[in-house]
């Protein structure tokens, strides 16, 4: 859902756009992240979804926009008048939380069924 949400110029944030197993240790502070899953560091029970890497580095801002600021470098004293956020990734973590979630405790449930039947 979030690759469907992404402002898709260059097609970089999309493709930065991806599910890391295990723990994840962000490349850059404008790197998002948001684990789903049980027990952090086991690769086989936790999941992180990642947006953002070297040549994404801006994921941040789209997602949250950014201030009226003044420019730095070679157009310095120049005003910028700052970006609208444009949300793609934490919309949808939240719409399917619930569901992930509930999905996790019915697979869970099934599994402790099945183990204590045997």
């Amino acid at each position: 859902m979030q690759k469907r949400l992404v402002p898709k110029e260059s097609g970089a944030l999309e493709r930065s756009i991806r599910a890391v197993k295990g723990n994840y240790k962000a490349e850059n502070a404008n790197v998002r992240g948001v684990s789903a899953g049980g027990v952090q560091g086991d690769p086989d029970l936790s999941v992180t979804i990642v947006a953002g890497d070297a040549a994404a580095w801006y994921a941040r801002l789209v997602e949250f926009g950014t201030a009226p600021h003044e420019n730095k470098g070679l157009f310095a004293g120049t005003q910028h008048p700052g970006t609208r956020p444009q949300p793609y990734f934490y919309p949808p973590v939240r719409a399917l939380r619930k569901r992930v979630k509930s999905r996790i405790t019915r697979a869970t449930k099934k599994a402790a069924r099945e183990v204590a039947s045997s």
